[in-house]
């Protein structure tokens, strides 16, 4: 009958566990994208945006694209905006982030609920109807004419460590161990 198991190696053979570890690390980056000017981005058209500088968080690239006049017709009287992944990381990566929307003295006006988004490739993920256009002028409407994005993102990186060994039993010294028993 074979059997193989710890208790029952023989001398020279190899006693192996094997383990593991699962880690879960986080990266916080914050990105202040100041937009100015917001009275003349009007009128842009659907679908035309403008970016944020480059930024990164956990190994990736991101920036923030925002749509002054909406993503796409659907989002008419509203203004969308994104988190975009440049892919210098290798995807898929998981996320977690808010996009805020500041006056330019750093008060909040809106917050956007957290997204919680797996990236699995160079894309934008985010909010459609992030604010709704106002009809006043600048100086009179509650976004005014400069504001800020904030984007609040944490990057979810996860690893699995082996932490396995091995023993290798020594091979007998018959010899010594005939005199120790026939000593002993």
């Amino acid at each position: 009958m074979a059997s193989s198991s710890a208790s029952s190696a023989n001398h020279g053979e190899y006693l192996s566990e094997t383990s593991s570890r699962f880690l879960m690390d986080t990266v916080t980056v914050t990105h202040n994208f100041e937009v100015t000017g917001y009275s003349l981005l009007n009128g842009m058209g659907a679908g035309e945006y403008i970016t944020s500088s480059t930024f990164s968080a956990g190994g990736y690239d991101w920036n923030i694209k925002f749509y002054p006049d909406g993503n796409s017709e659907k989002e008419d009287g509203y203004a969308s905006a994104y988190l975009n992944l440049f892919s210098r990381g290798e995807p898929p990566v998981r996320v977690k982030y808010t996009l805020s929307l500041l006056d330019i003295d750093g008060d909040p006006i809106i917050r956007r609920r957290a997204i919680t988004h797996t990236f699995t490739s160079a894309y934008s993920w985010g909010y459609a109807l992030f604010v709704e256009k106002p009809e006043r002028e600048p100086e009179e409407n509650y976004i005014g004419d400069s504001f800020i994005i904030r984007c609040v993102l944490t990057v979810m990186m996860q690893r699995t460590e082996d932490l396995s060994t091995v023993v290798v039993l020594p091979q007998p010294n018959l010899r010594c161990d005939l005199v120790k028993d026939v000593e002993g």
